[in-house]
C-alpha cells in the first residue's frame, strides 16, 4: 500500500539505505549540481524510491531529507575530522570517547550533543561521503588534500575547515587509470584517521 505524498515522511534504517543508495546513483551519473540533485535527479530518485519502498514521497520531502543528512554529515565531520584515535561504541552507536572528551566538544559546539548517544556509523558515513563530497570530471570522488575530509567545491562558504596535522600525516593524491584518488597515510605509509580506526 503506497503512502500518500502529502503525509509526513518517516524514515527507518532500511528506507534510509535505499534513499542513500539511489542518491549515490544519481550523483555518480552526474545529476548533482552544486549542493543538490538536479531536477532530473530528483525525478529519478522519487520514481525509483517509490518502486523499491512503496512510499510515495514528493520532491520537497526528498530534498528535506537530503538537506538534513547533509547538515548532520557536515557536523559529524567537524566533530571527528581531526581525531585519529576514536573507536566505536556498539551499545551507544557512536564514537567511543570519554565523558571529558564529549564535554569539551559540546562546549565547542552545542550541536555535537546530538551525536553523544547516536552517531553516524562507518557504513552510513561512507554513503554520505559519496553523496556530498567533492567530485571531479572523471566521476571519481576525491579527498581535498589540505583538509581532513571531503569538501564541496561549489559550497566554499559553508565548507568546514579542519587543520591538517602535517607534522604527523600527509595526504597523498595520485593519478591512476581510474581517475584521481586520495588516501590519508602516516609517514610510514599506513592508512590512518577516524575512519580507519572505526573500521578496526
Amino acid at each position: 500500500m503506497s503512502s500518500s505524498s502529502t503525509s509526513k515522511a518517516t524514515w527507518n534504517p532500511q528506507t534510509l539505505d535505499v534513499f542513500c543508495d539511489l542518491c549515490i546513483k544519481e550523483v555518480d551519473i552526474g545529476h548533482r549540481s552544486g549542493t543538490h540533485l538536479t531536477s532530473h535527479g530528483y525525478e529519478n530518485l522519487i520514481k525509483e524510491f517509490t518502486k523499491e519502498t512503496g512510499l510515495d514521497y514528493n520532491r520537497t520531502q526528498m530534498k528535506n531529507k537530503w538537506d538534513s543528512l547533509r547538515t548532520d554529515w557536515k557536523l559529524w565531520k567537524n566533530l571527528i575530522g581531526k581525531e585519529t584515535d576514536l573507536g566505536w561504541n556498539h551499545m551507544l552507536r557512536t564514537v567511543d570517547a570519554s565523558e571529558e572528551w564529549w564535554e569539551k566538544k559540546i562546549k565547542e559546539n552545542m550541536q555535537f550533543n546530538r551525536f553523544q548517544k547516536n552517531g553516524i556509523d562507518l557504513e552510513l558515513e561512507k554513503k554520505l561521503n559519496l553523496m556530498f563530497m567533492n567530485t571531479v570530471a572523471t566521476g571519481e570522488h576525491v579527498w581535498v588534500p589540505s583538509f581532513g575530509f571531503p569538501l564541496e567545491s561549489n559550497d566554499a562558504s559553508e565548507s568546514l575547515r579542519v587543520e591538517s596535522t602535517v607534522d604527523s600525516y600527509e595526504y597523498i593524491v595520485s593519478n591512476d587509470s581510474k581517475g584521481i584518488k586520495g588516501k590519508r597515510v602516516d609517514i610510514k605509509g599506513n592508512k590512518v584517521g577516524g575512519a580507519a580506526k572505526l573500521s578496526r
